[in-house]
C-alpha cells in the first residue's frame, strides 16, 4: 500500500474509520533526495505514498491532505458536503507529509505544496533506525513502513514547541511529551 515511509503519529489505518475524535492528524515522514527531479519523485516511495493517500479519498490541504467525516455516523463526506453541515457536525482527519529535508523545490513543483520539513527524521531513513510499523498495528503495512522511536518523537515534539502558534497545540504537544517520557 504505502512505500517506505515513517509514521510519526500514533498508527491509524488510513482506510479505516476513526473510532475516536482525539488527535485528528496522521503524520507521515518521507525521505526526499535533493537530487530527485519532480518527475523522479512520482516514481519513488514518496509518489507511492502520496498516491495511496489520494486513492483513499484525501484531498490536498496546506501541509498534506484532509478527509471530512460526519461526527455522528463517521461517514466520509466531500468538502462540498462538509460545507452543507454545521461545524459541530463535521470533523476532519489530516494526513501531514513531513519530509526529512528542507530542500523541497522539486517536491513543490511535483505536488503543488511545500510541507514543513523535519531533518531529525533523516537517520530513520539513512541508518534504518525506525521500528517496523507492522509490529505495532493489526493491519498489514508494507515492510518498508517504519515508525519512529519514542525518543525521536519526543525530540521532534521538543523542537516544535517554540514554533507552535496556538496554545491548544502547545498543550497537546506537552501532553504527548508526558506520555512519551
Amino acid at each position: 500500500m504505502i512505500g517506505p515511509s515513517t509514521f510519526t503519529s500514533p498508527p491509524v489505518p488510513l482506510g479505516a474509520r476513526p473510532r475516536v475524535i482525539g488527535s485528528r492528524d496522521i503524520d507521515i515522514g518521507i525521505h526526499v533526495d535533493a537530487s530527485w527531479s519532480s518527475d523522479d519523485l512520482r516514481e519513488t516511495p514518496v509518489g507511492e505514498t502520496i498516491s495511496a493517500v489520494e486513492d483513499l479519498g484525501y484531498t490536498k490541504s496546506r501541509f498534506g491532505f484532509v478527509q471530512h467525516f460526519l461526527r455522528d455516523s463517521q461517514d466520509r463526506i466531500s468538502e462540498d458536503e462538509a460545507s452543507e453541515h454545521g461545524m459541530h457536525d463535521v470533523f476532519q482527519v489530516y494526513v501531514d507529509i513531513i519530509p526529512d529535508t528542507t530542500e523541497l523545490d522539486e517536491f513543490r513543483n511535483a505536488y503543488g505544496f511545500k510541507p514543513p520539513a523535519e531533518p531529525l527524521l533523516k537517520p530513520v531513513f539513512d541508518a534504518d533506525t525506525g521500528g517496523q510499523l507492522a509490529e505495532h498495528v493489526s493491519w498489514s503495512p508494507s515492510a518498508g513502513t517504519l515508525i519512529v522511536s519514542p525518543e525521536l518523537l519526543a525530540a521532534m515534539k521538543i523542537r516544535s514547541l517554540p514554533d507552535r502558534d496556538k496554545s491548544h497545540k502547545r498543550v497537546k504537544d506537552v501532553a504527548d511529551l508526558h506520555a512519551l517520557l
